[in-house]
């Protein structure tokens, strides 16, 4: 179930990120980097605390 959630959202911050490419958008990049920051702490969470 957490590989479930961390995939999610890598895929969602990936597509902030790709979205924040626009000038109108810019404040996607911070979401898109905060949502892989979060992914890769479920993901050090998962293996560690397994």
């Amino acid at each position: 179930m957490d590989l479930l959630i961390a995939f999610s959202m890598t895929v969602s911050g990936l597509t902030f990120l790709m979205l924040s490419k626009d000038e109108k958008n810019k404040k996607y990049q911070w979401a898109g980097i905060l949502m892989l920051v979060a992914s890769f702490i479920s993901l050090l969470t998962y293996f560690f605390y397994k």
